[in-house]
């Protein structure tokens, strides 16, 4: 009798530190996809934000979006220029602030204004 019990408290323990481990597990695999999808996306806009000072450096002036980035900046990596959600991103050239440019992409749900994991995510140049 005492090897039944202490056999069920055992594998009761088991089954508790297991579920622990797997909801621990499932938890941060989900955050770590937001995370990763936020990261990559700033990534991005740093790479973006060299060609554009590369193509400022030649043209004398921002780029007024990719496609002029493009004629002139031959780029490894054209993912540099979509977020990853998979929306391109905005050039914003600002005609009443000499000198500044933005890289804008709209976050998760892909619209302007957003919060949390849908807000935007703003690089001012330079």
């Amino acid at each position: 009798m005492r090897l039944l019990k202490r056999t069920i408290a055992g594998i009761a323990i088991v089954f508790c530190v297991a579920g622990l481990f797997y909801v621990g597990c499932r938890h941060q695999r989900h955050a770590t996809r937001k995370v990763n999808e936020l990261d990559v996306t700033v990534d991005r806009l740093d790479s973006l934000a060299q060609a554009c000072e590369s193509y400022r450096k030649l043209a004398g002036a921002w780029p007024a979006d990719r496609t002029s980035l493009l004629r002139v900046i031959a780029l490894n990596d054209t993912n540099i220029l979509i977020d990853a959600w998979g929306r391109e991103i905005v050039f914003i050239v600002h005609t009443n602030v000499p000198g500044s440019m933005w890289l804008e992409s709209y976050g998760a749900d892909g619209l302007p204004n957003g919060v949390g994991m849908d807000a935007d995510i703003v690089y001012q140049l330079p």
